[in-house]
């Protein structure tokens, strides 16, 4: 069987900001990220990360004949394959020799 599961991570910056009220504080703040004058680093913003079975399907199966080709697919080292790589991950996977084309091994 095929499960679908959310991997969410969270970056967190705390910005202080000079403004008259926490309306203005994050209208300010949220102006800043637009023209990108504040970015978030995962490796120096990172707070948690969530696994949780995604929501598109319940509890997280994934029916057959399910449309996944936009998903991240895992290699599965008990079946010596990978369930199903496609799209952009599939044609990186594909072109990288050390994965031999089989897939992202976790």
């Amino acid at each position: 069987m095929k499960y679908a599961i959310n991997v969410k991570e969270i970056l967190v910056k705390t910005v202080i900001v000079d403004a008259d009220n926490i309306n203005d504080a994050v209208a300010k703040v949220e102006e800043a990220v637009e023209r990108d004058d504040i970015v978030l680093d995962p490796d120096a913003d990172y707070d948690e990360s969530e696994v949780t079975p995604s929501g598109q399907f319940e509890n997280g199966l994934v029916p057959d004949g399910a449309d996944v080709s936009r998903c991240f697919h895992l290699y599965d080292p008990k079946n010596n394959n990978v369930t199903g790589l496609s799209g952009i991950e599939k044609e990186i996977t594909d072109r990288t020799p050390a994965n031999d084309g089989k897939g992202v091994h976790v």
